[in-house]
């Protein structure tokens, strides 16, 4: 219950940050019952819970605004959202991942929100300084924090024994484990699987960095992808596709269900899988994802942030400041 009035409280001010922009004499023009479109990937279970605040935020804010949510895989919001903001059609409020600041702010797409701690009342030092850094961009803040994670590797208890594993051991520690495990869980002629790549930049670096490659060289001149270690990583995902050890030309969305279905025997995602599995009745293992074969280990940090975009109108712009000088946001609630 707390954690759903702390959404509901930053899902208030984040609607408000929408309308931050005009004067106070436009506020008492302004008109309520303003709609606020907002898009994000949350596909899996925690999309039933986002569904759950955006719900009684709809029913208990008593200036009427209405937050019309779309959630859709994340590769056909990312697809959709340049063009949409360009026409000025696109999303109000969105859930945006850190990775995705630089190319959104600098086409102008994302406001700035630098003063939402200013005004909104909300307790800055409640957030981990580095998380706060992660969606500031050229000294400005681009979003506030939602969701920050790390990723695990899932396993599926039945078909490791079925393929004569012990599920209870530990799971694949390195890239040659993984490779070994990945072939034996395999199974064509069940269109079983034994590993779903996502095409998820954060998971694939963290097989980089853990064997020495990266994305770009140390001075972020140059594309690093084509070094050794890059190139063993990517070639390993590949021959996973090439050998129908790993599904292809899937969504998130899609893996997720497959590995609900008990068609993927290893899985990398968020812990938002966890409620999926348990409630689909997955006997599942879930532990650290497998390190470089020489044994170092990095863990990617990664996660989303409410952020506003262009596509906020004059009349959303109104209704914040209409709303910041009567009933205030914390009154709410």
């Amino acid at each position: 219950m707390k954690r759903i009035l702390l959404f509901l409280v930053l899902i208030t001010c984040m609607v408000g940050m929408v309308f931050a922009a005009g004067g106070k004499e436009e506020a008492a023009t302004a008109s309520e019952g303003t709609e606020i479109t907002f898009w994000n990937g949350f596909t899996a279970s925690d999309g039933d819970i986002l569904r759950e605040i955006i719900d009684r935020f709809n029913d208990e804010n008593p200036q009427n605004i209405k937050v019309d949510m779309d959630i859709m895989p994340w590769a056909n919001m990312l697809e959709k959202l340049a063009v949409s903001v360009s026409t000025k059609t696109g999303p109000t409020l969105i859930l945006l991942g850190l990775e995705n600041i630089p190319e959104y702010s600098q086409s102008g797409a994302l406001l700035p929100l630098n003063d939402f701690w200013e005004w909104s009342g909300l307790d800055k030092n409640n957030y981990s300084p580095n998380v706060l850094r992660a969606f500031q961009y050229k000294n400005n803040t681009y979003g506030i924090p939602m969701q920050y994670n790390s990723h695990y590797l899932y396993w599926n208890k039945d078909l490791f024994r079925e393929a004569g594993l012990d599920p209870e051991k530990k799971p694949p520690q390195n890239f040659s484990e993984f490779i070994e495990y990945a072939e034996k869980l395999s199974n064509p002629a069940k269109e079983q699987y034994g590993y779903a790549f996502a095409a998820d930049s954060a998971v694939i670096t963290n097989f980089l960095w853990s064997n020495g490659g990266d994305w770009l060289t140390s001075d972020n001149a140059k594309s690093a992808i084509n070094s050794p270690e890059a190139i063993q990583v990517l070639q390993m995902f590949q021959d996973f596709s090439r050998n129908k050890i790993s599904p292809t030309g899937m969504s998130g969305a899609d893996l997720d269900n497959l590995f609900y279905a008990g068609k993927v025997a290893m899985y990398i995602n968020g812990p938002w899988l966890i409620a999926g599995c348990r409630e689909k009745g997955i006997d599942f293992g879930i532990g650290s994802i497998p390190a470089s074969d020489s044994g170092n280990k990095e863990f990617i940090g990664t996660g989303v942030a409410f952020m506003i975009t262009s596509s906020a109108t004059t009349e959303q712009k109104k209704l914040l400041l209409m709303k910041l000088s009567s009933t205030g946001f914390r009154k709410i609630f």
